[in-house]
């Protein structure tokens, strides 16, 4: 049995193309990268120069008590 307008039935097949929220759903995995990766920097950038002590301070004693 053929439809009496074909034009109705493919008008409900369209693909609605408006943006919407979807647009934005790589947003924040995208600043969580950026951020991981400036975090991961800043600390090889401050191992690198020193900046950053991994050892305890050395302390020196008085011999007196």
């Amino acid at each position: 049995m053929e439809p009496q307008n074909k034009t109705t039935d493919l008008a409900g097949l369209r693909i609605d193309r408006r943006e919407g929220p979807a647009g934005r759903r790589f947003l924040w995995p995208a600043v969580a990268t950026a951020a991981v990766v400036a975090i991961a920097f800043a600390l090889i950038w401050a191992r690198r120069s020193g900046g950053v002590a991994l050892r305890a301070p050395e302390v020196t004693t008085t011999g007196s008590c």
